[in-house]
């Protein structure tokens, strides 16, 4: 589903490489470029200062390479890095009740290893950088904001590929009216075109924006129905549970994205609540029942992003620089000093 202009009211569309420059100097984020048979046809990971990478694409230092080689900009933690930059978005109104928030962020301030859902995070990628078709952890859904550029979605869900979908252990939300108490474990997974399937990876071994060059290798890829959209700066895009998707960026690109797991949601329910029963250690089993309960009776409501976390801007401020000012050594030193810096900023220019 594509949302037409819900984020188009978002200061973030304004965005300029200079005001990004200026507003996190010091951060640092995660490159990557075309690898085959990694996670989304994306490796050879890099981290760098992220001036330097605003610079690239400022420059357009990008345009000399094939587009295999060009750099992709990927999870860059806002909350960690820049949160300053938590002023410039909304968590839109359709996806602001999430339960891996809730669950995960009660003492997120304090626990400085718990950043596995400090979502939303940003993208940025040059023309004709992708991210091949793939599925995200536990066939997540997930939304993502544009704010700069145009990208081009393609996307396979269970329901429309039913007839590519292998029903033997099958331990994913697949929409397809599947007993999860009773399928494979958690590390099982069914896929649409399993033959095609990379488990491993969680992708695919063809690419679904060259796809006539793999109708020889794989000739059931003339049987997929893909879903096709265009995505423009503020626009937000909703992709459902267990639906393998590619995203190739048709322009210089900006986002704003997150994994989603909704109460509302029946079939993702069904799915974690027999996960957890089996007895999972997983962060997201801790407080299911209590979170699963709570959340039914949320309602749509656009928020900024620290509601969204259950905290306020000044609790975090208070709480996260206590627990990062505990990890300062006698000389001022800490793993942490660059996040502590960014955070001193934000503080100091909300509070």
């Amino acid at each position: 589903v594509i949302f037409k202009g819900l984020a188009s009211h978002w200061p973030a569309n304004k965005w300029s490489y200079g005001d990004l420059m200026e507003k996190c100097s010091g951060s640092s984020i995660m490159h990557l470029a075309f690898e085959r048979e990694k996670w989304g046809n994306l490796g050879d990971s890099n981290v760098g200062a992220f001036e330097d990478f605003l610079t690239y694409m400022k420059e357009k230092q990008y345009q000399s390479l094939h587009w295999r080689n060009r750099r992709y900009g990927f999870d860059y933690g806002i909350v960690g890095e820049c949160p300053i930059l938590t002023n410039d978005f909304k968590i839109p109104k359709y996806f602001s009740a999430c339960l891996l928030q809730t669950l995960s962020r009660r003492d997120a301030a304090q626990n400085l290893e718990n950043v596995r859902y400090f979502w939303p995070t940003m993208m940025i990628g040059s023309p004709h950088t992708r991210s091949e078709i793939h599925y995200d952890d536990d066939g997540l859904p997930f939304w993502m904001g544009l704010v700069k550029g145009k990208k081009l979605f393609r996307i396979l869900t269970p329901s429309l590929n039913a007839h590519l979908v292998t029903r033997e252990a099958n331990s994913w939300p697949s929409m397809l009216g599947k007993d999860f108490s009773h399928s494979g474990s958690y590390e099982t997974s069914s896929a649409i075109y399993p033959e095609a399937f990379l488990r491993e990876s969680q992708s695919y071994a063809f690419e679904i924006f060259q796809s006539d060059n793999y109708k020889k290798r794989f000739p059931k890829i003339c049987e997929l129905h893909v879903y096709e959209g265009q995505l423009h700066a503020g626009d937000v895009i909703y992709i459902p549970n267990s639906s393998p998707h590619g995203a190739l960026n048709l322009e210089e690109t900006i986002a704003i994205t997150a994994n989603y797991a909704s109460p509302r949601d029946s079939v993702q329910m069904e799915y974690y609540r027999a996960q957890c029963d089996k007895g999972h250690s997983r962060p997201l089993c801790q407080h299911f029942k209590a979170e699963r309960e709570e959340g039914n009776g949320a309602v749509f409501r656009e928020k900024d992003y620290f509601s969204y976390a259950g905290y306020t801007a000044s609790r975090w401020c208070k709480e996260r620089r206590t627990a990062l000012q505990r990890t300062l050594t006698k000389d001022g030193e800490s793993p942490f000093i660059q996040e502590l810096r960014a955070l001193n900023r934000f503080c100091e220019a909300v509070l």
